[in-house]
C-alpha cells in the first residue's frame, strides 16, 4: 500500500489536468464518469471511467497504477478507447501483450472502427508514454483542429 501518498497525488494530478480541459468536456452528460475521490487510486491502484467531450465523442479508460524502478507512478496496464458520436472506435491505445511483432511492444494503437471480420490490426504507438494525460491531450488537439474546441 502506498503509505507515502504517491497514488493519491497522481489522482489529483489527473483531476487538476481535467480542470484545465473543462471547456472541451461535458461533465453534465449522464455517461460522464471519473472517480469522485482518490480512494480508488489509493486503495485499489485502479482508475476507470468515461469522459464525454463537448462534440459528443467519448473516451473510455481503465488503468492500473504502479511504481516504476524510480518509485514514480506509472499507468502499468491500460486501455484508452476513443469513440465518435455514433459509438464507432476512432482509436484505441492499450498494452495487452498480444502484438509482439511491433517495435513498441507491448504498447500499441488500433486505428479506426473494429473490423466486423478478421483481426484488429495494431500499429506502433505514437504516444510515449501512452497515458491518461497524453491521450486526453491528443483528443484536445483533434477537437481543436476540427473547431470543436470552444
Amino acid at each position: 500500500m502506498p503509505v507515502d501518498g504517491r497514488f493519491r497525488d497522481y489522482y489529483w494530478k489527473l483531476r487538476t489536468f481535467l480542470a484545465t480541459k473543462a471547456a472541451i468536456l461535458d461533465e453534465e452528460h449522464d455517461g460522464y464518469s471519473f472517480p469522485e475521490d482518490d480512494e480508488s487510486a489509493y486503495y485499489t491502484h485502479h482508475l476507470e471511467g468515461c469522459l464525454i467531450f463537448s462534440d459528443g465523442t467519448r473516451l473510455i479508460f481503465e488503468f492500473e497504477l504502479a511504481l516504476d524502478e524510480n518509485y514514480e507512478v506509472i499507468e502499468r496496464i491500460y486501455f484508452y478507447g476513443y469513440y465518435d458520436q455514433q459509438g464507432e472506435r476512432v482509436f484505441q491505445y492499450d498494452n495487452a501483450p498480444n502484438h509482439p511483432h511491433l517495435k513498441t511492444y507491448p504498447h500499441h494503437i488500433h486505428k479506426g472502427p473494429r473490423p466486423k471480420e478478421g483481426k484488429d490490426e495494431a500499429f506502433d504507438t505514437d504516444l510515449t508514454p501512452a497515458n491518461f494525460i497524453a491521450v486526453v491531450s491528443k483528443i484536445h488537439n483533434i477537437l481543436s483542429r476540427r473547431g470543436s474546441d470552444p
